[in-house]
């Protein structure tokens, strides 16, 4: 088994995740008491973002990270994954259904005002105004992009993690005068990261493994070149060590039959592939005592009608003659009833 790059600690970015989206909550949270702390309704906005919206962000770092992880085998998995979460927000009330064909053309325009009259009326129903009553005034900051960019921005200076930023940027500045001065959407961006990952630079490491084996491998997640008789791996891996993805794993099972030794003691080549390897599997879990009196064993039979007589009546020392009635196994009855199988 070899593996390349990528991150096995999924309890680790499953929390680093999770805490971006509660960073990312608590921002959109102070933003809001800024903005409609004095509103009818806010109350209601209040719950919905603190416990739905935070909860809803983690669902979807999730779902990017599934889909993620699975379009690395399997088609069209990127399209289900947008599927998915889509009838998981259509179900909380994030759209309706009419709404849909409204959406798929407001994400597929350049002109970003649809989708913010979209959310305005998003924020409006959670704070309990119906959807035939009109957008009150107050939401007037959400239909604009740069009017609302400068309110969050607004309340984002206003933040003791923007003013740790400028603390550190005013003492770096004295070893290096040149540095730009942070902006307030910096702590929006640190805030976020972690939360789902887009790649938006550079090109992923293109990985080809091959392992030559003397035959196909019984287990494996590689393709197997009849031709070359080689076990080939091929993916893309990303180009950092430390990402928030899985390794490229490769792995093989193979296990190659003593053809002669086996044709000398049971008339035929019998264990081969999967049978074989689980041969080898209980044989090296046992201890010397026993593998040395079953190898003894082994060495002494002869191909002939005897054979499988001989088998039935193999048993370690202290082994009962007869099998158990208390549904434990003797120690011998496995490899006895594996040989007894690949010898019909």
């Amino acid at each position: 088994m070899e593996r390349f790059r990528g991150n096995d600690d999924l309890a680790g970015m499953t929390e680093r995740r999770f805490k971006a989206a509660n960073r990312l909550t608590d921002l959109f949270l102070g933003w809001s008491r800024m903005e409609l702390g004095r509103e009818p309704g806010y109350g209601k906005l209040r719950q919905f973002l603190d416990v739905d919206f935070r909860r809803d962000l983690k669902n979807l770092s999730v779902y990017w990270w599934e889909g993620r992880l699975t379009s690395s085998y399997k088609t069209n998995a990127d399209e289900e994954f947008v599927v998915r979460f889509g009838q998981y927000l259509l179900e909380r009330g994030y759209f309706t259904i009419g709404e849909i064909p409204a959406l798929f053309r407001y994400v597929s325009e350049d002109d970003p005002k649809p989708l913010l009259h979209q959310i305005q009326r998003l924020v409006a129903r959670k704070m309990g105004m119906p959807d035939t009553e009109p957008v009150p005034a107050s939401l007037a900051f959400l239909a604009d992009e740069t009017t609302m960019e400068k309110s969050f921005d607004k309340y984002l200076a206003s933040t003791a993690q923007y003013r740790a930023r400028l603390k550190q940027w005013k003492e770096n500045k004295k070893l290096k005068p040149e540095l730009k001065r942070p902006e307030p959407s910096d702590v929006a961006s640190d805030a976020a990261e972690g939360l789902i990952e887009f790649h938006l630079f550079g090109q992923p490491d293109n990985r080809t493994v091959r392992l030559s084996l003397p035959s196909a491998p019984v287990h494996s997640n590689g393709r197997w070149d009849e031709a070359l008789k080689k076990v080939v791996w091929e993916t893309n891996i990303e180009d950092r060590t430390n990402a928030s993805h899985l390794p490229f794993s490769c792995y093989a099972n193979w296990a190659q039959a003593d053809q002669e030794y086996q044709k000398e003691h049971f008339g035929k080549v019998a264990l081969t592939g999967d049978d074989l390897t689980q041969y080898c599997l209980w044989r090296c879990s046992q201890d010397k005592q026993a593998a040395d009196e079953w190898d003894a064993f082994v060495a002494s039979l002869q191909p002939g009608s005897n054979l499988v007589k001989r088998l039935d009546a193999f048993r370690f020392p202290g082994e009962p003659a007869q099998e158990r009635t208390n549904n434990i196994p003797s120690p011998s009855v496995y490899p006895r009833e594996l040989l007894k199988a690949a010898l019909q």
